[in-house]
């Protein structure tokens, strides 16, 4: 049995092509899945997957703000049966989005790429943004023990790094500095950057 929605929203957006269908009752683990898409202002659509129940995998959105548009994908697997878990995942891609990930960090402009999340973990893939005065590339995944972990690298210029540093002295040296300089990271338990 298949059910397709004419019409659905989440947070003023519309969601597209929704539909619900269940393959076959008769097994014990039949299912109804759930699939819909909308696309619209990316902070709503991030306020819908950090409000869907997934908050501890998609915990460091928490204080995310964007601009510009996005698209969500949704997908909800319910068990027919009682006492087992729904299923709960979703996607989304970023289009030349601004974000601030928190007061704490610059803010990265035009970003593209696709964060994948279900109720336990997050991936992100493809992330390309403008970051420090240079550009930045990077990745994400979660650890079977919960920890995400990041990898990014890309270039910055020595005034780009200057907003970033709160030290006195690395800021009068970065003033006086000219030119690009490239770096690679990762972050875990806690921030471990290297400039090459």
């Amino acid at each position: 049995m298949t059910v397709t929605a004419r019409s659905a929203s989440i947070f003023g957006t519309r969601v597209l092509n929704a539909t619900a269908r269940v393959a076959d009752f008769r097994p014990a683990d039949a299912l109804l899945t759930v699939r819909g898409a909308t696309s619209g202002p990316a902070a709503d659509l991030l306020r819908y997957a950090r409000d869907s129940g997934l908050r501890e995998p998609l915990r460091f959105l928490a204080t995310t703000t964007a601009s510009g548009n996005a698209r969500l994908d949704l997908k909800l697997d319910i068990p027919l049966a009682a006492g087992r878990e729904v299923g709960v995942g979703g996607t989304i891609t970023l289009a030349n989005n601004d974000l601030v990930l928190n007061e704490n960090i610059l803010p990265f402009s035009r970003a593209n790429g696709r964060i994948d999340f279900n109720r336990r973990s997050v991936t992100m893939t493809g992330f390309s943004a403008g970051f420090a005065g240079g550009q930045l590339t990077a990745s994400a995944s979660t650890r079977p023990d919960g920890t995400i972990t990041v990898s990014g690298s890309g270039s910055a210029t020595p005034a780009g790094i200057s907003r970033q540093v709160d030290i006195a002295l690395v800021q009068r040296l970065l003033a006086g500095a000219q030119g690009t300089t490239r770096y690679s990271g990762g972050w875990g338990f806690g921030a471990l950057f290297k400039l090459n």
